[in-house]
């Protein structure tokens, strides 16, 4: 939380691909560190600077999106970016899982080196495929705006719409989170409290089937929902989605339809998220894109810390209080959060769905329309068109008497 915002003052002053490079090394030495730890202080150390400190991902991913495919293709990018971070969190834990323990000396060994692996394969791809990015996408765009001043940047975000941006963002951090913890909790407990009683291995199944039908979809209907509508108008409806989900899940009783629920529900909250990154990259000029994003994933991230910790607090609270009857209200506590989601987004200015069309849009409202000839002399169109038909045209020696007076 504290580092994003610093990271997005490194990678304004360095470029995205010099950025990379040290978060990728930063995660690399992490994962090698982490598995030569015996302690837990140790361990929490190296996860909290190397791991944590160090990794600059989150806050270059929205950035990069818009560098590399422009304000059309972005949550294209981000779609894909969410689609391949979900299966590798689904393969993460398995590979923990069968590896974990090999070595007993070292037992986290293994599973932190596959990770260092993939940190180094990172290191690689990013050094020889990323392309070299302009100033104006991924730095300061003048002499002047090179220095990065935090003052320049601190008033961006005083700016409308970047605080209404980021309060979005950070709400919806909170209920992708508490999606998260809630469900997991209301499904696996009694049916006398209105759960549906699921093992560990029935829910286990719901959350994987809940991931890779949501990857899917980011991979393949994101971009084309967010095309086909905008970006207010996905994000939306990607709310208004999410509401119906939260409403519908407490109330269901079979594995199949809450894997059902929670996939659309997960669908949604990748929807959302890739839109509101979108919003924040069109909102702010090049030179100041990299800096907004990192405070956006810094109230984010506060936001999605948060999120757990409420839910699960309000749900065991309502279920003291009412009973079964109870099961419900943090579900349609948050269902009522996405409608107000809905209502802040669509009332977003155009500025959001692209920087440079969002400007003239802007400019076009505040400029006064030119008055016509014809109605200042009060004498109409069609006579404007007369007199100008018979308005003679000088040439040849009236040409010359023309210049010569």
């Amino acid at each position: 939380v504290p580092t994003a915002l610093f990271w997005g003052y490194v990678l304004q002053k360095v470029g995205l691909r010099t950025g990379l490079v040290l978060g990728m090394i930063s995660v690399g030495l992490g994962g090698a560190f982490f598995g030569l730890c015996t302690d837990a202080l140790s361990a929490i150390l190296v996860r909290l600077v190397f791991l944590g400190m160090g990794n600059c991902w989150l806050v270059a991913s929205g950035p990069l999106a818009f560098a590399l495919g422009g304000a059309e293709r972005q949550t294209e990018i981000l779609g894909k970016i969410f689609a391949a971070g979900t299966f590798s969190q689904m393969a993460g834990p398995a590979i923990g899982g069968y590896t974990y323990g090999l070595f007993p000396s070292f037992p986290a060994m293994v599973p932190s080196g596959v990770g260092s692996i993939a940190a180094v394969a990172a290191l690689i791809m990013v050094c020889a495929w990323l392309p070299p990015l302009g100033l104006s996408d991924d730095s300061c765009t003048s002499d002047q705006e090179r220095k990065c001043n935090p003052c320049a940047h601190w008033g961006q975000l005083a700016v409308k719409p970047i605080p209404v941006l980021l309060s979005i963002r950070a709400i919806q951090g909170c209920s992708n989170f508490a999606f998260f913890e809630v469900v997991p909790l209301w499904a696996i407990s009694s049916t006398a409290l209105g759960g549906m009683r699921l093992s560990e291995q029935d829910l286990g199944g719901v959350l994987l089937v809940s991931a890779l039908g949501s990857g899917i979809f980011m991979c393949t209907a994101l971009p084309i929902i967010s095309t086909r509508l905008g970006n207010r108008q996905a994000a939306a409806l990607a709310g208004v989605v999410a509401c119906g989900c939260y409403l519908a899940i407490p109330w269901v009783h079979t594995r199949t339809l809450l894997a059902f629920l929670s996939t659309l529900l997960n669908s949604a909250f990748g929807l959302m998220a890739a839109n509101y990154i979108s919003c924040v990259n069109n909102a702010v000029p090049p030179g100041q894109r990299a800096v907004i994003n990192g405070a956006a994933i810094m109230i984010e991230a506060a936001g999605k810390g948060l999120g757990p910790m409420v839910s699960a607090i309000v749900f065991a609270w309502s279920l003291d209080t009412w009973g079964s009857w109870g099961h419900s209200f943090v579900f349609i506590l948050f269902a009522m959060v996405h409608v107000g989601l809905a209502a802040a987004t669509l009332r977003l200015p155009m500025l959001v769905e692209n920087h440079a069309v969002g400007l003239r849009a802007v400019a076009a409202k505040e400029e006064a329309p030119p008055q016509l000839d014809a109605e200042a002399t009060h004498e109409g169109p069609k006579q404007a068109e007369m007199e100008a038909a018979e308005e003679p045209i000088a040439t040849g020696d009236e040409t010359k008497r023309s210049d010569a007076g």
